[in-house]
């Protein structure tokens, strides 16, 4: 039987950086039965059910659902199958399938690294940031409540770069895949010589563990216990602010003593009430960076617009 003799053989290794910090399928494992047996076996890896069924009523413990609208069955082996619905474009998560996880706690392995954004931060960005680092060294939460243009993206840049000196992992959480490819460049830029992971479906680093990660939510429901500080781009936003499973994704993959902290223009009022009554941190920034005043929309009457378009013509 080839099966590892020690925790640090390189196959033993390997396995260990696939499921560091990760919650993963079999199907997600490219090693042998015998290997993954015997990592349970001596303690390294834990094997949890993928699904919990208390008084026939289901739990997916992969992406947290319990609406049982999204449980279903297909039929293997002669023998209907449990399987959860929510997320199984991730793979499917099934009764008879367990999640791997490793057991023991990771150690940062990165160098120092250095901002490299040769931009100014205005004295409300300046604050801003000022509050998330302490929210960091305090592992608290916070909502950094920001009007469109003020600059949310580069006002995280002293932050992130005072977490990831201290050897903690970051991650940059957003409903959309398109934020993602707006952010990693831009990122990546801040941070030259970092090692900077963009996650989302299709993307070359889908899976992977790095200093610094900007993901979707979605992707997040592969990680378990591996965020030290995450943010939340856009938390009012959708999917994120109506999907469940979204929000319990955030939780499990952050680290139980960490900092969250929130960003938004539009908070949810949920949030607003906490921060006006003092139940959450918080820092606002009423005002862009320039100081020049938010546009407002105004009305413009068009004329007979209906005359115009039955003429096939559009209204100036």
């Amino acid at each position: 039987m080839n099966v590892p003799v020690e925790k640090n053989s390189s196959f033993s290794k390997e396995l260990q950086q696939t499921l560091r910090s990760r919650h993963l399928l079999r199907t997600e494992l490219s090693f042998s039965d015998e290997m993954i047996e015997w990592h349970i076996k001596n303690g390294y890896i834990t094997a949890e059910n993928s699904i919990s069924i208390n008084k026939r009523r289901y739990r997916c413990n992969r992406c947290g659902q319990t609406d049982q609208r999204y449980f279903s069955f297909y039929h293997s082996s002669g023998k209907n199958k449990l399987y959860c619905r929510s997320c199984v474009m991730m793979g499917r998560v099934s009764e008879e399938v367990p999640l791997y996880s490793w057991e023991e706690e990771n150690e940062p392995n990165w160098q120092s690294i250095k901002l490299t954004w040769d931009g100014k931060l205005s004295s409300g960005q300046q604050k801003a940031a000022n509050v998330l680092i302490e929210a960091i060294s305090k592992k608290e939460e916070l909502l950094i409540w920001a009007v469109c243009g003020a600059g949310k993206t580069e006002m995280l840049f002293p932050g992130i770069e005072s977490a990831l000196n201290q050897g903690l992992r970051v991650c940059i959480a957003t409903p959309r895949t398109d934020v993602v490819l707006e952010l990693a460049p831009r990122l990546k830029a801040a941070f030259q010589g970092a090692d900077i992971s963009a996650l989302y479906g299709g993307s070359d680093d889908k899976g992977r563990l790095s200093p610094l990660m900007i993901s979707t939510t979605h992707q997040l429901l592969r990680y378990k216990d591996a965020i030290d500080v995450m943010i939340i781009d856009e938390v009012d936003a959708f999917p994120y602010s109506a999907d469940q499973t979204l929000q319990f994704a955030v939780q499990k993959a952050r680290k139980k003593n960490s900092t969250l902290v929130y960003l938004s223009a539009t908070p949810p009022k949920e949030l607003k009430r906490k921060a006006l009554n003092g139940q959450l941190h918080s820092v606002r920034i009423p005002a862009r960076h320039h100081r020049k005043p938010l546009p407002e929309p105004r009305f413009v009457w068009c004329g007979n617009w209906k005359k115009k378009l039955n003429r096939n013509k559009i209204p100036p």
